[in-house]
C-alpha cells in the first residue's frame, strides 16, 4: 500500500462570497439554533445590542458585514441556549480552513457557487465552534 500524499493548495476567496455565506446563515440557514446577532465594536464602551430583525436601525445588514470584515470589529452571536460566540475576521479565516479540511463537500459547493442554506449553516458553525454542533 502507498502512503497518502498530503498537499496544501492556496485558494483566493473574495469577501463578497464569504458575505454570501453569512447572508445565507443569518437569513435562514442557521435560524433554528441562532437566537440573535449583536453588533460589537471594541471602540464602543458597551456593545450596541439589537436583534437581527432590528438591523435596519444599525444601517442595514451592511453594518453587520462591515463589523465582521474589519480587523477591529465583529458580532456576537447568541445561541438558543444563551451562549455567546464572537464572529470576527479571524473566525472567518479559521472557518474557511476548517470547511475546506473537514467539510470538503461543502467547501467544494461554495467554491463552485452551488452553496445553499445548509452550506451557509455549516460555515457559520465551524467559524464559531470549529465543528458542526447543530443539524
Amino acid at each position: 500500500m502507498f502512503a497518502p500524499l498530503e498537499i496544501t493548495i492556496t485558494h483566493t476567496i473574495l469577501a463578497e462570497r464569504v458575505a454570501d455565506l453569512l447572508v445565507g446563515a443569518f437569513e435562514g440557514g442557521s435560524d433554528y439554533w441562532m437566537e440573535r446577532v449583536v453588533l460589537a465594536r471594541p471602540d464602543e464602551a458597551e456593545a450596541t445590542e439589537r436583534v437581527w430583525e432590528e438591523r435596519e436601525e444599525l444601517g442595514g445588514s451592511n453594518a453587520f458585514y462591515s463589523a465582521i470584515f474589519t480587523r477591529s470589529g465583529g458580532v456576537r452571536i447568541y445561541t438558543d441556549d444563551g451562549h455567546a460566540y464572537s464572529l470576527t475576521r479571524g473566525a472567518l479565516v479559521r472557518g474557511l480552513a476548517t470547511l475546506a479540511k473537514d467539510y470538503a463537500h461543502h467547501f467544494q459547493d461554495f467554491v463552485e457557487g452551488s452553496d445553499d442554506a445548509t452550506t451557509s449553516d455549516v460555515f457559520l458553525q465551524v467559524c464559531l465552534f470549529d465543528e458542526v454542533r447543530y443539524s
